[in-house]
Order: structure tokens, then sequence, then C-alpha cells
């Protein structure tokens, strides 16, 4: 089985606003996933060019957030796995973090 470099993560809106245009941030990069509607969720693969934690932007109702950093670590190598985000009312609410790293 091959194994695969980065990290998925997954944002949630567990809230009643949608949140527009939304970007998860990681050392020396920025992936823009769109808009998550209450209920949805949405995901994407990230590969920091350095040590790095998840931070996310995005607009909701006519404001836009301040960044939310996301309490995790990992690197540009040897890190894999998952971190689910769930969002309600343009606060983090919850965290499910199972990066994990490898040797090789």
């Amino acid at each position: 089985m091959l194994w695969d470099h980065g990290v998925r993560a997954v944002i949630r809106n567990t809230g009643m606003t949608t949140f527009h245009d939304v970007h998860v941030n990681v050392t020396g990069r920025s992936y823009t996933i769109g808009d998550i509607r209450p209920g949805e969720s949405r995901s994407v693969r990230v590969e920091p060019k350095g040590k790095s934690q998840i931070e996310l932007t995005f607009a909701a109702g006519n404001s836009t957030s301040s960044p939310l950093v996301i309490s995790c670590y990992f690197g540009p190598s040897h890190y894999s796995g998952q971190i689910t985000i769930d969002i309600a009312d343009g606060q983090v609410v919850h965290v499910e973090n199972k990066i994990s790293t490898s040797l090789w």
C-alpha cells in the first residue's frame, strides 16, 4: 500500500451560518475550499513547506473572521492522517486530531 503524504483537513459547519470563501492555511501554502453551508463539510489534503499548524479564514454573515488557529502540529514530510474541525458560529467547537508520523 502506498503511503499518502500530507494531512487531510476536514472542515465541518455545525452552526447555522454559511461560511464563505473558506481558506485552509498552513506554513507556505493556502488552500481555498469555497463555501460551506450549515450541516456541510469540505476537505483538502494539505502539505506545509515547514513546521505548521492550521489556520482557517472565512467570511460569515457580513464580516470576515480573524484567523482561527487550530492547535495541532505537523511538518512537510513524514506526516499523514486527518484532522476534523467542527466550527459553529465562527468558533471552533471540536477538533479530532488523527495526525501521525512515519519513519519512511
